[in-house]
């Protein structure tokens, strides 16, 4: 079963997440603990560096991508470390630093070189067991592999077949990459609301427009025509819309016709009757038009309500993925605490021969 395989049961789906490079920082991060957990199974992690030529300035950890140092032997006598400080005094046979053959040591300057005193030769070996940190491994997914890479010494090419990473360790890998790869979930969330809400405002822009205004034309001249006849023929004394000289209900009135005063307000009514119909028909125009905006305002507040309920949908599903991913870091954590519990339990040893941090 590969590494990632065994992290999907922890932290889900994978996809768009980078697990190389949390396998990469999670094969770190546990030498790191192991170091500080339990240094005495640091060797477990080690392999023998051989130095079989001058060492002279030193060989540099960093540009070899050496995590640790865990023991430096000369000539099968263990070397003792030193602090860079003293790397004039311990070549100074003067001084009570001065490494001797039956009493050699080593320094890291602070150029990361690792110089052995007194220096090694060709019949004067020594050996570094080092640690190499994720640069200097690689990582089989699928084979479930933690492999040095093989590495040049002063022209000679080294391949390393056995491998340095104890397997109840990678489970600590696996948990660490799935705290990882949890944790760049979660920040993804702070990403993904905003961006899925900003990308689905689409769909109210596919949303028509609601024009609310009402456009109208009220027919205000035949509207003014009517009632003009109509005040006309009620008291005027001139003549209705170009019809000539017509005499008012009032003035037949003051005749005391009664017939043409019966007729002249029969037109009256038939004027102001006209003018009602024109109000009317208008007035049917514009109820028609508002009955048409509100039903198309009806259906645009449907189609929002739609999309609002849409909107939430996508809160309460990335709300629910949320609350899963931290329950999960919590667990993948305290899953973490119990394995150092239970692996951390070692200390460190007064004797050298049993190795050097």
């Amino acid at each position: 079963m590969a590494f990632t395989t065994k992290i999907t049961s922890y932290a889900g789906d994978l996809t768009g997440l980078d697990a190389t490079n949390a396998l990469r920082v999670a094969v770190d991060h546990t030498l790191g603990v192991v170091k500080k957990a339990n240094p005495m199974v640091l060797s477990q992690f080690s392999h023998a560096v051989r130095v079989e030529l001058t060492l002279g300035t030193g060989y540099n950890l960093r540009d070899n991508n050496v995590f640790d140092v865990v023991k430096v032997e000369r000539m099968s006598r263990i070397a003792q470390p030193v602090s860079p400080e003293t790397i004039y005094q311990v070549q100074d046979s003067a001084s009570i630093y001065y490494a001797q053959e039956y009493s050699p040591a080593y320094t890291i300057d602070f150029e990361s070189n690792l110089r052995i005193f007194p220096d090694t030769s060709a019949t004067k070996k020594a050996v570094i067991y080092v640690i190499f940190d994720s640069n200097g491994k690689t990582v089989d997914d699928n084979a479930e592999t933690i492999k040095d890479n093989a590495y040049n010494l002063y022209g000679v090419n080294y391949s390393i077949l056995v491998e340095k990473f104890p397997d109840i360790w990678k489970d600590y890998v696996i948990l660490h990459a799935s705290e990882l790869l949890l944790l760049e979930k979660m920040v993804d969330f702070s990403k993904k609301l905003p961006t899925d809400l900003d990308a689905d405002t689409t769909l109210f822009d596919q949303i028509a427009d609601v024009a609310l205004s009402i456009t109208y034309t009220f027919p205000s001249a035949d509207y003014q025509d009517a009632l003009d006849k109509a005040k006309s023929l009620m008291d005027s004394t001139g003549s209705i819309g170009g019809d000539g000289t017509v005499l008012s209900a009032q003035q037949w009135l003051e005749d005391e016709d009664e017939d043409m005063v019966r007729s002249t307000l029969e037109a009256v009514q038939a004027e102001l009757g006209r003018a009602g119909a024109i109000l009317g028909e208008f007035n049917a125009e514009i109820n028609a038009k508002v009955t048409q905006k509100s039903q198309v305002l009806q259906e645009f507040q449907a189609n929002i309500q739609k999309k609002m309920g849409l909107y939430d949908k996508i809160i309460q599903k990335l709300s629910t993925d949320y609350q899963w991913v931290a329950s999960q870091i919590q667990l993948v954590q305290a899953k973490k605490q119990e394995f150092i519990q239970a692996q951390g339990g070692g200390g460190m040893s007064d004797n050298p021969e049993e190795g050097q941090i």
